[in-house]
């Protein structure tokens, strides 16, 4: 986790950006938790917003 001030070297961000754009939000509008428009670039929530979001929750206790 980033400190406040603190920022990503360049290849970890593109990394990261390249995988959120490409693996993960893909994945969450297959499942639809998200809705994801690539051409705008516009992310909202999907039909199982609430169910997904619980699963993260869920997650994080572990």
């Amino acid at each position: 986790m980033l400190q406040d001030g603190e920022a990503l070297p360049c290849e970890e961000y593109v990394t990261l950006v390249y995988e959120l754009h490409h693996v993960h939000l893909p994945e969450l509008q297959a499942a639809g938790v998200i809705e994801f428009d690539r051409r705008e670039e516009t992310v909202r929530r999907g039909p199982f917003f609430d169910e997904g979001q619980s699963l993260f929750k869920h997650g994080h206790d572990r």
